[in-house]
Parts: C-alpha cells; sequence; structure tokens
C-alpha cells in the first residue's frame, strides 16, 4: 500500500513543478514578443577629404640607362597584395627635382591602389649623371622613353596600359613625354595651363609689361639683340615686378639652357600629337581651371582624339598646393587610378 504525502508538506519536484505551472497561466493569451532580427552589417564611407597616410616609401631603387649612355637614378613601387598585370604610370616631377618628395608620396598612394609607379632625377638633377644646364626639354623626353623602356620590363606592367603622370611643373614635360612616346600611352596632367609658348614669358605681368618683354624675346631670337643685351632689358622690365617667371638675369646662369627651351613649348600645339587617353585635373582654385582647358582642348582636337581626352575638377581648392604639400584628397587620387585601371578593359 503507496503511502500518501500530507496535505501541508511540498517536495522540491512538486514545488518546481508548480512554478512551472503559474508562469505558462500568466502568458497564456499574450502575444508572443518578437525577437529583433540581427543589424545588417553596415558599410561605413571614408569621410571625403585628405587621404590617409600610407607607409611612406622611396620603393626599390633602380637605374636607367638612356640612348645616349647617361645613367639615372630612379625608384619602382610594386602594389603589394595583388595579383595579374597592372596600369604602370612613370610619374615625371618638375625639371629641377624640388618636388622630388612630392613624387615619392604621389607612387607611394598610387600604389597603394593598384598601379605600378616608376619615378627618376632626370639627368643632371638628383643622383642622375649629367650637368644640370643640360636639362632641357628635348634631353627629358630622351629620359621618359628610358624610363618607359625600364618599366615595361616589369612583367606585372601591362605592355598596352602604361603612361605618363605629371603636377605642376612636371605635368607639362608628361605631356612633352607623351606626345613624343610613339606607342599608345595615357597621360594625366596635373594643373597644366594650356597655352602657347607666346604667353608663357609675359604670364602674369601687366600688359605694358608683358608687351615690352615680348618684344625683347622676338628681338633676341630674331638675332637683332645678343643675350647680354636680352638679360639686361629684362632686368630693366622687372624691377618691381616681383618673381615672375624664372627669367635667366645673368649670362651665364645655367638655368638658361632650360629656360630657353622651356620658353618655346607650346602646350597647346602637342594635344594634336597625343597617341593615346588623357586626363587634364584642375583644382576648383586653381588660376588655370577645368573650364578654360575644356574650351581650348575642344578647339584643338577632334573626332576620336577629342572624346579620348576627359577634364576633370575632382577637389576643392588649389591641386598644385596638395601636391606639394602632401594632402590630396581621397577622391583625387581614386579619380587618377580608376582612370590608368579603365584603359586596361579596352
Amino acid at each position: 500500500m503507496m503511502k500518501k504525502h500530507s496535505c501541508g508538506r511540498l517536495t522540491p519536484i512538486s514545488f518546481l513543478t508548480g512554478i512551472l505551472f503559474l508562469t505558462l497561466l500568466s502568458s497564456c493569451g499574450e502575444a508572443p514578443t518578437a525577437v529583433a532580427p540581427p543589424k545588417e552589417a553596415s558599410t561605413v564611407l571614408k569621410e571625403e577629404g585628405v587621404a590617409q597616410d600610407v607607409e611612406y616609401s622611396k620603393g626599390q631603387e633602380i637605374e636607367i640607362s638612356t640612348s645616349d649612355n647617361f645613367r639615372l637614378k630612379g625608384n619602382i613601387y610594386s602594389p603589394e597584395g595583388t595579383t595579374g598585370i597592372l596600369p604602370g604610370a612613370i610619374i615625371i616631377g618638375a625639371p629641377d627635382g624640388s618636388d622630388t618628395s612630392s613624387v615619392h608620396y604621389l607612387a607611394t598612394q598610387l600604389s597603394a591602389r593598384g598601379i605600378v609607379c616608376l619615378t627618376f632625377f632626370p639627368r643632371g638633377t638628383g643622383f642622375s649623371a649629367g650637368l644640370k644646364q643640360a636639362n632641357n626639354y628635348e634631353w627629358q623626353k630622351d629620359d621618359a622613353s628610358a624610363a618607359v623602356k625600364h618599366l615595361l620590363k616589369d612583367q606585372r606592367v601591362d605592355p598596352l596600359n602604361f603612361g605618363f603622370i605629371g603636377m605642376d611643373e612636371g605635368a607639362e614635360l608628361a605631356l612633352f613625354a607623351a606626345a613624343g612616346n610613339n606607342q599608345r600611352c595615357f597621360l594625366i596632367s596635373g594643373s597644366l595651363p594650356l597655352i602657347e609658348a607666346s604667353e608663357k614669358v609675359t604670364r602674369g605681368f601687366n600688359n605694358n609689361v608683358k608687351a615690352s618683354l615680348a618684344v625683347a624675346q622676338q628681338e633676341y631670337r630674331q638675332g637683332k639683340i645678343d643675350f647680354p643685351a636680352l638679360v639686361k632689358k629684362q632686368q630693366e622690365l622687372l624691377v618691381g615686378q616681383g618673381e615672375g617667371y624664372r627669367i635667366p638675369m645673368t649670362a651665364d646662369d645655367t638655368y638658361w639652357t632650360w629656360f630657353d627651351s622651356w620658353k618655346n613649348f607650346d602646350t597647346k600645339a602637342l594635344l594634336g600629337k597625343l597617341h593615346g587617353p588623357a586626363l587634364f585635373i584642375y583644382g576648383t582654385a586653381d588660376n588655370f581651371k577645368a573650364d578654360d582647358a575644356e574650351d581650348i582642348i575642344s578647339d584643338k582636337t577632334s573626332g576620336a582624339q577629342r572624346e579620348a581626352i576627359s577634364v576633370q575638377s575632382p577637389t576643392d581648392g588649389n591641386l598644385v598646393d596638395a601636391y606639394r604639400n602632401k594632402q590630396m584628397t581621397d577622391k583625387t587620387l581614386a579619380v587618377m587610378a580608376s582612370f590608368m585601371q579603365a584603359q586596361g578593359k579596352k
């Protein structure tokens, strides 16, 4: 016979059973509580502005041999963590090498975006052989051609997708190199005033000084006055005009060779000699703006060549200052990288 428990006594099992029963009873008639779904992963867009610093590098040191047996020192920057063939860019700096650190900065930023970049010291500057007074535009073109041959030896570079980049003073040299290269190559030019050679010496001075300088330069080119006489006229005319353009002030100025080739360099005329796509970029605060470039390019090119040239103003402010101060925006750098990468798909 089974023994009964007394009514006032609770066993542990009956106590737990009662709690469970009361819990179930209290929830009867209530809607079940909805479980919140997990939050979707959000995409965080980097705030537009100055590009984040990447580890500063001077790349791998290289030596480039020119057709006339000069040896130029340079550097090559290879992207890390990428596979396959990539665009290759030769970044050309100012003819006197004054923006070398900015060139390294730009190469570092673009290589982090998947571009193989080559930089070099033109002859007579930095660690490259040659005399500085021999540093003129024709020889700079020869140096650029030697740089192309060296770049295309790199098996990671697409031989059908390479070209030149130039900012500030280097923009003229990059245009000159691209126009003088017989192979199809791209061009990225930053803040380049597209002006005729006759405008260059006098640009920035008042009208009377402009006219007088132009006359003096013309007399010199025609052989009516010699160089010392030209220097004397320039010194008289430029008193109180500020630095202006770097016109040689003495007859033995080693800058004269470069100046002599520079003053006859016509950026407008070279537009019609490009053998590939080109991107001209400008800051919104540049003296020479994107709208100015659009008008000149439309006037100097036509057909398929015109379609291959684009003009953009992807950044606020002065693009030259941003480049020189190593403060270029992510947007500008992304526009440059995207332009180069797109050429490999055509």
